[in-house]
């Protein structure tokens, strides 16, 4: 019996060693304007598998492959069958064409974003996780966003996924240590977000919040480029595309 029960709590390590975490989570941003444009109320749903030196990040027709393990960023754009492919970590110099990096690097400045995460004390239990609330600042020369996220260590997630989830929400930031560090006070996975943010005399306000998170054997293939997608560089225009 002892021996049996052994084998089976080794099944079980192995299992969980083997899986990965699947997260589908929705986003609502709500109708702004910004310089007379109006943008309408949409709701998003994103889907994240998430391994031990991989992550995938389903957003729409988009697709973001993070291969720690090849050092490479992918961008995948489905309704088309090509893929955009840069190195890790990202340089901004790579991606800008040649022609217009002269205009380009005296705003780097600005577009350098400052993070500040404050942890508190005050604890909430949102969609069935114990969670903990964080206070975020996050400004750059052009805009001010303000979050309250409450997170929870019952997600659990891999030692690299930290890096790997900044290096999706900071793509075209040079320092990415110093901000992976700051991301990291917040302990396990983000469950639920609200942020308000002002940019070009406008404020607007979001909502993100995990909807089920589950540990299963990745799909095969799933963290891959598929067959018959056409590649080429990464460039400004492909991380901009919309989703």
């Amino acid at each position: 019996m002892k021996t049996l029960a052994a084998l089976c709590l080794a099944a079980g390590l192995l299992t969980s060693a083997l899986a990965d975490t699947k997260i589908v989570e929705v986003r609502r941003i709500d109708a702004t304007e910004v310089m007379g444009h109006s943008e309408p109320a949409r709701e998003e749903t994103v889907t994240l598998w998430i391994g031990e030196d991989r992550l995938r990040t389903d957003l729409g027709q988009k697709v973001m492959l993070i291969r720690l393990d090849e050092q490479r960023f992918y961008i995948l754009h489905t309704p088309d069958r090509r893929y955009s492919v840069t190195d890790l970590p990202i340089s901004l110099r790579n991606i800008v064409p040649d022609a217009m990096w002269p205009m380009i690097e005296p705003m780097l400045d600005k577009m350098k974003i400052e993070v500040q995460v404050t942890p508190r004390e005050e604890t909430r239990r949102i969609a069935g996780f114990d969670c903990r609330r964080y206070d975020m600042e996050m400004h750059s020369a052009t805009f001010k966003a303000r979050s309250v996220i409450w997170a929870s260590e019952q997600i659990r997630l891999p030692a690299t996924a930290t890096r790997m989830l900044t290096a999706t929400m900071f793509v075209m930031q040079k320092d990415i240590d110093q901000l992976v560090a700051e991301m990291s006070k917040i302990r396990g996975y983000r469950v639920y977000q609200e942020t308000t943010t002002e940019y070009m005399g406008s404020t607007s306000h979001s909502i993100e919040e995990v909807r089920s998170v589950e540990e299963l054997d990745p799909p095969a293939g799933i963290y891959s480029v598929p067959d018959g997608y056409e590649g080429g560089p990464l460039t400004l225009e492909s991380m901009t595309e919309a989703p």
